[in-house]
């Protein structure tokens, strides 16, 4: 369960290779937090709606806190990020409390606003460690030829109401080789694990299956025109349609795109429906004929819900 007895929006899943050096941590999150993953909602007739009571009222909440844990968990990608580059080349401190020491301040220098209520002096914690190939603890010093582990985790992540919630923890895991005197060469082992997940919930789904409606009706009619991005251009979507998101953690999608005449619509099995009306939410856009590519740069202020949130 979650806060408050609520249902959760993430969990923990750690793992580790029977009999071997292999291990992985992962936070995975239930994106009912992203239920307006989409800039707006839009009733059955497919007409924009500003009624609060259709949009974020009710889950706003539960949005907030899945955004803080998000940003939270990109944080701690990143400290980790930080951490096997500086053990790689020779730059990190020896001892366990000083890699602490510098996770903590690599952390706080990133300034995420979503963690200003959480401790993060107090509650981060990192775990270097190393297996030899029959599973049995080795050296962890730079350059031996163990494979090392390092755990990243952020505890008591609060929430920014007043009072605030404790949101539990967020962990991050992966199992890497270095070479001795390689000038930071690092071999990363379970980096083809996604680091950020997320699965469609109570609310998103709600959102989806609305979503889905509205376009079965542009795609019935051409009586039924959307009120700002007209009529479908194409009665099929453009299936398996890949979307590069500009962020680390979360670097591509899978989906189907619907376009619009002024708009697009992209529905994703993972995070629900993103619309992008090209004339209230997109800056500039560009083509590129060699790759079959568009590049699309949105204004500044576009609401953006839930993990893709995470990415901004």
């Amino acid at each position: 369960g979650g806060e408050g007895g609520k249902a959760a929006v993430h969990l923990v899943m750690e793992a580790s290779e029977p009999n071997g050096p292999v291990q992985l941590a992962r936070t995975l999150f239930l994106s009912s937090g992203g239920a307006a993953a989409r800039a707006r909602t839009f009733d059955w007739d497919g007409n924009e709606t500003h009624d609060q009571d259709d949009n974020l009222l009710e889950r706003a909440g539960r949005s907030a806190n899945a955004r803080c844990l998000v940003a939270a968990y990109r944080a701690a990608i990143a400290t980790h990020a930080a951490l096997v580059e500086a053990l790689c080349s020779g730059g990190a401190p020896g001892g366990a409390g000083e890699l602490r020491a510098l996770a903590v301040r690599a952390m706080q220098g990133m300034g995420v606003a979503w963690l200003e209520g959480t401790d993060i002096a107090k509650n981060l914690s990192v775990e270097l460690s190393a297996t030899d190939l029959a599973g049995r603890r080795a050296d962890a010093s730079p350059g031996s030829r163990h494979t090392k582990y390092l755990r990243v985790e952020l505890s008591h992540v609060m929430s920014l109401d007043s009072p605030p919630s404790d949101l539990g923890a967020v962990v991050f895991g992966d199992s890497f080789l270095d070479a001795a005197g390689a000038g930071g060469l690092c071999f990363p082992l379970t980096g083809a694990v996604p680091r950020l997940c997320a699965w469609m919930a109570a609310g998103q789904e709600e959102d989806t299956h609305h979503m889905h409606s509205l376009l079965q009706r542009l795609r019935a009619s051409g009586k039924h025109v959307h009120s700002t991005m007209g009529p479908l251009t194409l009665d099929d979507p453009l299936p398996g349609v890949r979307c590069l998101t500009g962020c680390s953690a979360m670097p591509s999608l899978q989906g189907d795109l619907w376009v619009l005449e002024k708009g697009v619509v992209y529905t994703s099995r993972r995070l629900g429906s993103v619309v992008l009306d090209l004339e209230a939410h997109v800056s500039s856009a560009e083509f590129f004929p060699e790759s079959e590519a568009v590049s699309l740069r949105l204004r500044e202020g576009v609401a953006l819900w839930g993990a893709l949130e995470g990415g901004r």
